[in-house]
């Protein structure tokens, strides 16, 4: 667009601009993505077998490490005193009443589910067995942790020994049975009602 010669006239940007512009906005910046049309492929060295034998544990390490983890684990199930204090760290699972609370929860578990209970009440009954293991994993994290970074604090945390046993929801169980049981029994007589009235 030309003016002409000694004309005043001046044309404002935002009249041009197809949107009126804020002036409470920032001016956006110009900013756009580009790709470089070049590749850099970092060079894979293929490490040798000495390399290999430092970077990882060999075949005879790791069956060292299996069978220390067993007799661990053995000693451990046999009540044993520990060398150190440590020395038991990682394997409390092992432990007779861990195994024994787990062979019950699983047992507690499958017999609610035989006695009819639906889905939710099932995972209910799996979930207050397990409340038990959980809170002991808790406190025995616990203990692990002030052992290593704060000695003194450990005093202040329970005894794993202290802790009670776990509570079994067996009446809730067998209550929960019954109330089934009767759903059941209720369901099936309305319907043998409906086929009544309709033979009828």
């Amino acid at each position: 667009m030309t003016l002409p010669l000694g004309s005043t006239s001046s044309i404002s940007l935002d009249s041009m601009s197809p949107t009126p512009v804020n002036p409470l906005q920032p001016p956006k910046s110009g900013k756009k993505v580009s790709f470089n049309n070049d590749v850099w492929v970092l060079p894979l060295r293929r490490n040798s077998d000495e390399d290999v034998r430092q970077i990882w544990y060999g075949a005879s390490e790791l069956f060292a490490f299996r069978r220390e983890g067993r007799d661990i684990a053995l000693s451990f199930r046999k009540g044993l005193v520990p060398a150190s204090p440590g020395q038991y760290r990682g394997f409390e699972n092992t432990a007779p009443n861990r195994q024994q609370q787990r062979h019950l929860s699983i047992r507690c578990t499958l017999s609610a589910h035989r006695k009819g209970l639906n889905t939710e009440d099932t995972a209910s009954v799996a979930k207050m067995c397990n409340e038990w293991s959980t809170e002991l994993a808790f406190f025995q994290a616990c203990h692990d942790y002030f052992d290593i970074y704060q000695p003194h604090l450990t005093c202040m945390i329970p005894d794993i020994s202290s802790i009670p046993g776990p509570q079994y929801p067996s009446a809730w169980v067998q209550e929960s049975a019954a109330k089934n049981m009767r759903r059941v029994n209720l369901r099936e007589d309305q319907s043998c009602r409906r086929v009544r009235q309709r033979i009828s």
